[in-house]
C-alpha cells in the first residue's frame, strides 16, 4: 500500500462463513428463554415460535454477515487508515496511525481453519475499538500493520522478527493452574449447582421433594460443599488455561508483544511509550503460592463482556523473582524497585475512620442476618469482628511513594494491589474530603490518567495539598 494511491480493500470471502458462525452463537446465548420455550412447550404455539426462531437463528445473522461483507471496505489514504461501512446508516472513519495505541490481532478457531485472522485498531477515542477488520489473510494483517507503523510520526525502532525477539516473560501449564486455583468462580459454581438442584427437583413428586431434601443434610451438605468448591476450581483453571494458554510477552524493538489463546489466539502490539499504567495484582493465595499478576494498561479500553475492559494485556504468573524484570519492560525508565522500596504508611486517623464506616455496615448485616435466620443466624456476629481484623491489616499494609518520575500506591491484605504510573502521564488531580474526612482533618488523592485512576491512601489535608503542588504542572514539567 502507497501512501497517496492506495486502493479500497475488503474481507476475505470467507468471512461470510467465518462470522455467520459466531454470530449465531451470540444469538443462541442471547434468547435461550425462547429455546426452552420451544423444546418444552406444546400446543399451536410451539409452531410459531419454532418460525420465530429460524428467522432469529439463521436468516438475521445471515443477513448481517451478507451487508458486513458487501460494504466494509479499508484502505491507508494520505497516511491515514479510512473504514467505511453499513448499509442503510453508512459510517467512515478515519485513525490516524500516530494516534493508535494498540493493534490486536485475534483468531479464533473458524479464522483459524480458514486460514484468516481478525484486526483490531484502538485508539483513546472510547471505550469500542474503531477499527475492526474481521478476516483479513495473514498477508493482508501484516501489510496494514507495516503500514500502520510506517505512516506514524512518532519514532520506531529497528525490530527483529517476532520469533526472534527476546522472551520478557513465558507462562507454561503449571502456571497456569497455579493462576487458575487462585481465581474465584465459586459464584458461578454455586449458580450451576443450584440450577441443577432446581431442575431435579421438579422432576420429583411434591411427595419426595422433603425426602430428597433430607439428603443435604449432614454429610450431604459437606459432600455438596465440596463439589461447589472442587466446581469452582476447575472453573477457574479451566479458564485460565483456555484464555492465557501459552502466553508470551516478548519485546520487540519499542513495543510489548503479548500471545496467548488454545482455541482463539490472541496478539495484542502494546507501544511501551502508550502503557499508561501497570497494576500488580497479588492477593493472599497467590502471595503464599510466590507470584503476582501484572495487568498493563493503555488509554484504548474497549466495552466487552462484563463491563469496559481497560488491561491491554493481562500477565497471569510473575514470579517474586522476576517482577521487577517484568515491570521494566513495561515501564523501561522506571527508577524504584518495588520489592524494596519503602512506602508511606496512610494517617493513623483513618484507621479509625474506616474501623467505625466498616464496623456500622457489618454489624448491620449481623443483625439483619441473626434476625432472619434465627437461631442459626446467630453466627452472623463472627462478621464484625472478622471485619474489624480486615480494616486493620489492610491499614496496616497501605503505602504510597512519590519519586521523581512515578506515583505509586498500594492498598489491601487480602487482595493486595500496587498502581504504578508515570507522572508525566497524570491529567487529572481530584482532592476528595467527605465530611467524616473533614471531620479527621484528612483527605485523598486521585490522580486520573486515559488508563485508569490511582487514589493514594487517606493523608493528613496538608500532606495532600503539598503533594497536589508537587504533581501539578510544574511539578510535572520538572519530573519531565
Amino acid at each position: 500500500m502507497t501512501a497517496s494511491t492506495s486502493e479500497w480493500k475488503r474481507l476475505h470471502p470467507a468471512s461470510l462463513l467465518v462470522n455467520f458462525f459466531p454470530r449465531i452463537l451470540a444469538f443462541a446465548r442471547a434468547a435461550w428463554p425462547l429455546i426452552v420455550v420451544w423444546a418444552f412447550g406444546g400446543g399451536n404455539s410451539a409452531a410459531f415460535i419454532d418460525g420465530w426462531l429460524l428467522i432469529l437463528f439463521f436468516v438475521v445473522p445471515m443477513v448481517q454477515t451478507i451487508v458486513h461483507f458487501l460494504t466494509l471496505r479499508y484502505r491507508v489514504h494520505e497516511g491515514r487508515l479510512e473504514i467505511e461501512h453499513g448499509l442503510l446508516n453508512r459510517q467512515a472513519r478515519v485513525i490516524d496511525p500516530d494516534r493508535v495505541q494498540n493493534v490486536e490481532l485475534t483468531r479464533n478457531l473458524y479464522q483459524r481453519l480458514a486460514g484468516l485472522v481478525e484486526v483490531k485498531i484502538e485508539t483513546a477515542s472510547g471505550t469500542e475499538v474503531e477499527g475492526m477488520l474481521s478476516a483479513l489473510r495473514h498477508e493482508e494483517a501484516d501489510a496494514l500493520v507495516a503500514a500502520l507503523k510506517e505512516h506514524a510520526r512518532e519514532p520506531t525502532h529497528e525490530e527483529d522478527p517476532l520469533e526472534l525477539a527476546p522472551v520478557v516473560i513465558h507462562n507454561g501449564p503449571l502456571d497456569l493452574v497455579r493462576y487458575g486455583v487462585t481465581v474465584t468462580r465459586i459464584g458461578a459454581a454455586v449458580l450451576i449447582v443450584w440450577g441443577l438442584l432446581l431442575e431435579g427437583l421438579q422432576l420429583l413428586d411434591p411427595g419426595e421433594v422433603g425426602a430428597a431434601a433430607s439428603v443435604f443434610e449432614g454429610a450431604g451438605a459437606v459432600a455438596l460443599g465440596l463439589a461447589v468448591i472442587t466446581g469452582g476450581l476447575l472453573a477457574g483453571v479451566g479458564g485460565a488455561l483456555l484464555r492465557h494458554w501459552n502466553f508470551q510477552l516478548r519485546e520487540v524493538g519499542d513495543r510489548l508483544v503479548a500471545t496467548e489463546g488454545l482455541f482463539t489466539v490472541r496478539q495484542v502490539q502494546l507501544r511501551q511509550r502508550r502503557v499508561q499504567l501497570v497494576t500488580v495484582e497479588e492477593p493472599l493465595l497467590r502471595r503464599i503460592l510466590g507470584f503476582g499478576s501484572v495487568h498493563i494498561e493503555t488509554a484504548a479500553a474497549r466495552t466487552g463482556e462484563g463491563g469496559v475492559e481497560a488491561s491491554e494485556a493481562v500477565i497471569p504468573v510473575v514470579d517474586r523473582e522476576v517482577m521487577g524484570d517484568v515491570l521494566r519492560a513495561a515501564l523501561p525508565d522506571l527508577d524504584v524497585d518495588l520489592e524494596q522500596a519503602s512506602f508511606q504508611p496512610p494517617h493513623p486517623r483513618a484507621l479509625i475512620r474506616n474501623l467505625i464506616r466498616a464496623g456500622f455496615q457489618s454489624t448491620l448485616v449481623a443483625a439483619v442476618l441473626s434476625w432472619a435466620f434465627f437461631p442459626v443466624g446467630l453466627a452472623a456476629w463472627l462478621l464484625p469482628i472478622a471485619t474489624v481484623v480486615v480494616t486493620v491489616l489492610d491499614h496496616r499494609y497501605q503505602g504510597w511513594l512519590v519519586t521523581e518520575r512515578y506515583v505509586i500506591a498500594r492498598r489491601g491484605w487480602l487482595r493486595r494491589t500496587t498502581l504504578v504510573v508515570a507522572r508525566k502521564k497524570l491529567q487529572v488531580l481530584q482532592v476528595v474530603q467527605g465530611p467524616l474526612l473533614r471531620r479527621y482533618g484528612l483527605g485523598q488523592l486521585v490522580l486520573r490518567v486515559p488508563g485508569g485512576t490511582v487514589s493514594l491512601p487517606m493523608l493528613d489535608f496538608d500532606e495532600v495539598r503539598r503533594l497536589l503542588d508537587t504533581l501539578t504542572p510544574r511539578g510535572l514539567r520538572r519530573a519531565a
